[in-house]
């Protein structure tokens, strides 16, 4: 693998950690993933819909370190993450290539699109009562809530 992952900036960090998940190895893997399993797959006008974007890293560092032209939509729940998630891909001058919705994937607008990203790093908990409640993932950690 070539390249490096972005680097957090004190312009896109500025979110407590309560706020934007964010966790560089997880990120760093789930690049990996996009990069082997899809972006150097695919054609130069497909559409990639992504699943709950967070801070944007993973497609970032994916659309770095690839000849991937197509478009990339993020939908993000958390208001702070796609905050986070939008001034990164300015800073990396990718936003006519990477936007960033923030809002329920399910109850949003969405582009037709070849492909459907997903990286859900849902907590298993008992309930809702979680310091992220946005990333309750039922009993098990399983569920999309």
């Amino acid at each position: 693998m070539t390249g490096i992952l972005l680097r957090s900036q004190t312009t896109t960090r500025s979110k407590s950690e309560a706020e934007v998940f964010f966790c560089p190895e997880e990120s760093h893997f789930y690049s990996h993933c996009l990069e082997r399993l899809v972006f150097n797959h695919c054609c130069d006008t497909d559409t990639i819909a992504e699943f709950g974007c967070g801070d944007g890293t993973p497609v970032l560092n994916s659309l770095i370190r690839t000849n991937f032209v197509g478009s990339v939509h993020g939908y993000e729940l958390n208001p702070a993450a796609s905050q986070v998630a939008q001034s990164k891909i300015a800073q990396y001058g990718l936003d006519h290539q990477y936007c960033i919705h923030t809002g329920s994937f399910f109850e949003s607008p969405r582009p037709i699109a070849e492909y459907l990203i997903a990286n859900p790093p849902y907590l298993p908990a008992p309930d809702t009562d979680i310091l992220m409640p946005l990333l309750y993932g039922g009993f098990d950690g399983g569920a999309i809530t």
